[in-house]
This record gives structure tokens, sequence and C-alpha cells, in this order.
């Protein structure tokens, strides 16, 4: 009996030590998430300070990201996820399918997820019960109203130029210029509102977006909200996509 129990607390300890991440599965404007959170002080583990976050994996490999940024930072290499991770009151968000894709390629014996199921890192056996909550992050960016425009017509000569797979097979990356703490050139309209060119740049991008993808092509945002994103971080996210168009929006 004595050994048992010696066994048991052993045991306890073990999974403990390994149990660093809590990762849950949510739902955010019909878009799935994962919500990680720090727990114990195993690896892999989250620490997570205001704006920033680093994942230390169990072999030591750090990522390192930052709240409301598309690029993360791995063995001195620069990644993109897109939507952009976000930090909200302590945990950790992560844009499912992006991570999915990116952790399962860069990192194949630390990160799985199971078909139908949850995702987990390597020593995190926590079972994951995927779940539809819609939950807004109390940090969110707040919406930007943007001047009302006409809708940009629609695009029968370029839907025409090409066969609907090779629209299917065709890559549009759209940036929007600006963003976040770069308003851009600002004005005001005869109602005395101010326009700033940021928020212009990505309605027009989200219109175009949304042409393109109705004439059947494939569309890759450099940023869909009000976040600012480095030069570098724009073309990665471009190559990444493999892009065979690249419009910026000024």
């Amino acid at each position: 009996m004595k050994i048992s129990r010696l066994f048991l607390l052993l045991l306890l300890a073990a999974v403990t030590s390994w149990a660093g991440i809590d990762i849950s599965d949510t739902t955010l404007h019909k878009a799935p998430w994962l919500v990680l959170h720090p727990k114990g002080k195993g690896k892999p583990r989250l620490v997570v300070k205001e704006e920033a976050a680093t994942l230390e994996l169990s072999d030591g490999v750090r990522i390192e990201l930052r709240s409301g940024r598309a690029s993360i930072q791995s063995e001195g290499k620069l990644h993109v996820l897109s939507p952009a991770p976000r930090i909200v009151e302590g945990g950790l968000w992560l844009p499912r399918k992006a991570t999915q894709s990116l952790f399962e390629t860069l990192f194949p014996s630390q990160f799985y997820c199971d078909d139908g199921g949850g995702c987990s890192f390597t020593g995190n056996n926590e079972n994951i019960t995927p779940r539809s909550e819609k939950i807004q992050p109390t940090k969110q960016p707040a919406a930007v109203a943007t001047p009302k425009e006409p809708s940009p017509p629609a695009l029968p000569a370029l839907a025409a130029t090409a066969s609907a797979k090779a629209r299917k097979d065709f890559t549009v990356v759209i940036d929007a210029g600006h963003g976040g703490k770069d308003p851009g050139a600002s004005g005001k309209t005869p109602d005395g509102e101010t326009v700033r060119e940021k928020d212009v740049t990505l309605g027009v991008a989200k219109k175009l977006r949304d042409e393109l993808k109705r004439a059947g092509f494939k569309v890759v945002m450099t940023r869909d909200d009000d976040h600012f994103e480095e030069l570098k971080a724009r073309t990665a996210i471009a190559n990444r996509a493999k892009g065979d168009i690249f419009i910026s929006l000024h």
C-alpha cells in the first residue's frame, strides 16, 4: 500500500510538471481560435507579460509573440500567423487553422491536433472539447466607422480572362496601407467628420477582397482589422501565401 501511494504521488508530480499550458477551443466572429493560459511551471510553458507572450517548448525552442502582430519569432526566424494573435486578460488567443498549419510544420514532435478534436503540446494531455462560444475580447480594438462610399463595380473582365480552376489557383494578396499606430494621411468630410487613410484603405481592401472572392479568386489580407504590421511582416505574409500578385492600397 505504501509503495502504491508513493507511485501515485510521483505520477501526479510528473503530470503536474508537464501540464504547463491550459488549452481550450472557442469561436470568435465565426472563426475557431485556441485560447492558451499559463498552468504550472513545467514545459511546455507559456509566459504572458502585458502585450507580449513567450512559448517555451520542452526541447528548448522559444516562440515569441506580440498581441495584434501577425509576425512571430522562433529560433531567430520570422513566421506569420493570420489573423494576428491576441492577448486578452492574461490569455493568448491563436487562430486555430493558421496555428495548426504552422506549428505542425515547424514543431511536428511538439504540437498536434486530433482529427475533429482539440490541439495540444507534447506532454500537455488535457482533454479538449471544442465548443462554440461567441466571446468578445475586452481589449479588442474598437471598430472605426469608415465613410460611406458606393460599392465598387464587379470584376467581369478580370473573371472572364481565366477559367474557374485558374482563378481558384490564383492568389491575390491585398495590403491595406498603414493601420494601428500609423494613421496615414487624414482629412475632414463636408460634415466635419475626420477621415483617416488607414480606415479608407482597410474599407477598400475588404470590398476588393469580397469582389475577388465572388469572382473565384483566392485572397489573402495582410491585415483585416485596425492594427499595424511592419513591412517585413507584410512581405512575409505574401511570401508564405505564395501570392501571384500583391496589391498595396494607399
